[in-house]
């Protein structure tokens, strides 16, 4: 997976659960369970088109997040992969 640009005008997404959220997440990061996602995106992202990044323990669960938002009209969404990584790439930018 390609290195993802985190930003202001990005909705990062957790689909990790409540207890793996609270063990660490990004900064700024929303916390949806992809369980709860169709019945709760709505809450926090009704532009359709603005950009949402997703991410999870391993990409399993974000792949299956992405595509419920793909499948609800959600037209610009990311699988960004696993926490690790982004969280490595979050400390490398942070450092630089």
């Amino acid at each position: 997976m390609e290195e993802i640009a985190l930003n202001e005008n990005s909705t990062v997404i957790d689909v990790r659960t409540e207890r793996e959220f609270r063990d660490g997440h990004l900064k700024n990061a929303l916390n949806i369970p992809y369980g709860e996602i169709s019945n709760k995106i709505n809450d926090h992202v009704t532009n359709k088109n603005k950009e949402i990044i997703l991410y999870c323990r391993s990409a399993r669960r974000s792949n299956i997040a992405k595509k419920i938002l793909d499948n609800i009209g959600y037209t610009n969404v990311i699988n960004a992969g696993s926490y690790k990584k982004l969280k490595a790439q979050e400390r490398d930018y942070q450092n630089n």
